[in-house]
Order: C-alpha cells, then sequence, then structure tokens
C-alpha cells in the first residue's frame, strides 16, 4: 500500500495535476505517525501508511484553499471531504482524492498500557505490530486493539475519490450506537454526573478541536475576547460549558472519526457526547454526515415534516 500511495502521487506531480499532498510521517516518538504537507515529489520518500495512521487529513483542507491537493483519504476522511464540499471550504476540483479502504487504526495507547515500558520501536507487519523497548519486545493483532470509532465503522471505504487503493473492506453490521442506546437509560441526573466526573480530567488543552474536521473556524468561540464566553482556567462549568457547546456545533457534522478522542492527552471519552447527539440526528431527521455531497446538512434544511416537538 505504502509503494502504491508513492508511486500515485508522484505521478501526480509529474503530470502537474497537484502541486501538494497531505500524507502521513513517521511522528517524533515510534508510537505515533503525524500528518505532514509535502510540495514536491522528494517529499514523498518519507511517507508511511500503516495502522497507525488515525488522523483525519481532510482536517488541513481549508488551510490549503487555492491549490491543486492531492490527499490519501480513508473512509471517515472522506466523508468529512464530503462536509466540507457542502460547506464550501474546499472545491471538488481542486482535489484528487486517493481513496483507502481501510481496515481500522490500531489503539497505540492501549497497546503501551499493556506493554508497560517506554516503546522504542514499532514494526508492522500486514494485521500485527510488533512493539519493542530496550528490553523485551512484544506482538500485537491489530483488529484486538481496534479504536472505540474503528470497531464500529459501517463506512470504512471512501464514498468519494478519484481512485481507490485496496480491496473492499465490510464496514459494521450491528448497531453502532449501542452503547449510546445504553448510556440514554440512565436518568438525567446520571448523565450529568458522568460527563462531570469524565470531563473534569479535561486540561483545555483544545487537541479535541484542533483535530477535528469540522472545527475550522479561524476563531473558536473559547478564543474570543470580544465578546467572553469563558476564562481561562480549570473552572468544571468552564470546561463543561466549552465541551458541550463545541458538541452542539458538531450537530449533523460529526462522522464518528475518533479524531477528537484519539488526541486527547487526558483519554477523556468525548465520543460519547458528539455520538449521542449524531444518534439523534439520524433517528430525528433521517441524516448521516458525509455520504452524499448533494445532500445539505439537518440543520442547514427544513421540511415541514421535520421533527419540531421541541418548539412550543
Amino acid at each position: 500500500m505504502e509503494v502504491k500511495i508513492k508511486e500515485r502521487l508522484s505521478q501526480l506531480f509529474d503530470e502537474q495535476k497537484i502541486n501538494c499532498a497531505i500524507i502521513f510521517e513517521k511522528g517524533t516518538m515510534p508510537d505515533k505517525n503525524a500528518p505532514n504537507i509535502i510540495y514536491n515529489k522528494e517529499g514523498l520518500n518519507n511517507l508511511v501508511w500503516n495502522s497507525m495512521n488515525w488522523n483525519n487529513l481532510a482536517n488541513y483542507l481549508p488551510k490549503l484553499l487555492g491549490k491543486k491537493i492531492g490527499i490519501v483519504a480513508k473512509g471517515c476522511d472522506s466523508r468529512s471531504i464530503v462536509l466540507l464540499m457542502q460547506e464550501e471550504k474546499v472545491k471538488r476540483e481542486d482535489l484528487y482524492i486517493i481513496g483507502i479502504n481501510c481496515t481500522g487504526m490500531i489503539d497505540m495507547k492501549k497497546i503501551a498500557k499493556d506493554f508497560g515500558a517506554e516503546i522504542s520501536e514499532t514494526i508492522f507487519e500486514k494485521d500485527s505490530v510488533k512493539v519493542k523497548g530496550k528490553a523485551s519486545e512484544k506482538e500485537y493483532k491489530v483488529k484486538d486493539f481496534l479504536l472505540e470509532s474503528c470497531q464500529v465503522c459501517k463506512y470504512p471505504s471512501p464514498v468519494i475519490y478519484d481512485e481507490v487503493l485496496g480491496e473492499q473492506v465490510k464496514g459494521f453490521e450491528g448497531d453502532n450506537y449501542q452503547d449510546i442506546t445504553e448510556f440514554e437509560k440512565l436518568s438525567s441526573e446520571e448523565r450529568r454526573e458522568y460527563f462531570y466526573k469524565e470531563l473534569s480530567g479535561c486540561i483545555r488543552c483544545y487537541a479535541c478541536r484542533n483535530s477535528c474536521p469540522s472545527c475550522y473556524c479561524q476563531e473558536c468561540f473559547v478564543d474570543s475576547n470580544q465578546p467572553k464566553w469563558l476564562e481561562k482556567g480549570q473552572n468544571i462549568d468552564d470546561i463543561f460549558f466549552y465541551h458541550i457547546v463545541r458538541a452542539y456545533h458538531m450537530v449533523g457534522r460529526c462522522v464518528d472519526c475518533g479524531s477528537c478522542q484519539n488526541a486527547c492527552p487526558m483519554d477523556i471519552n468525548i465520543l460519547k457526547l458528539t455520538k449521542k447527539l449524531n444518534k439523534d440526528v439520524r433517528e430525528l431527521y433521517k441524516y448521516e454526515c458525509g455520504l452524499d455531497p448533494k445532500n445539505t446538512p439537518a440543520l442547514s434544511t427544513f421540511e415541514p415534516d421535520d421533527y419540531n416537538e421541541f418548539i412550543k
């Protein structure tokens, strides 16, 4: 896969169909890969493709307006591309999308916890990863340590592309919101208590916001001084307010890629909020984000038979 991606992007640079590309490179830590934007085919020497490529590369598209962009897109990346097209943050004619039939990304946080020592090297095979430390090594099956969002992904194959690499992958066929259905059985007081406890560990680094393709505002409400919405610091009510408002901004716009939760250094279950609202939008408005660029996002349109019982 890595060789094929390099070959195609190199050809696209040579044919001047693209003048930049968004790829993955090895990160500064052995258990992380990092997104990067390259502007010539020499940059492809550092390209990697394995099961540590969990970032949603669509996040970088609004920053490259006016350029001809090559992008490697998993299923969730492609859905975010659709959303950005719907919201006129990127033009389809400016993109060359190399779709990847994704078999899932590995949760290296769980691997590190199980390994119990500092990781000095990771070596990927087709369906496993060998983790090495100074005095030990261990091999893990990728399928046994998939990220939460990958375990229940219904759209592992790209929904929009110019070409696709890899064999077709079957999506999750069960109820991908079963955990939310169970959560909804709790009383409102219990749910509120859960979120206060879960969010109390937030250090307001905003990694969740910065990793999200749908959070593209040039000035976020948390950074605004006029008006000033939040105080700086670790007041739990301010933390709660930030996460609730951000979640509401994701209504009908979240593709469940999990980038927010994967980026969180405090392991906060941010998906609990966004998935709850995604489930409501699907049930009330029969809409899932990022599947068809011709559709209008759920909260950007109105139908006479829309659910409106909240209006008094």
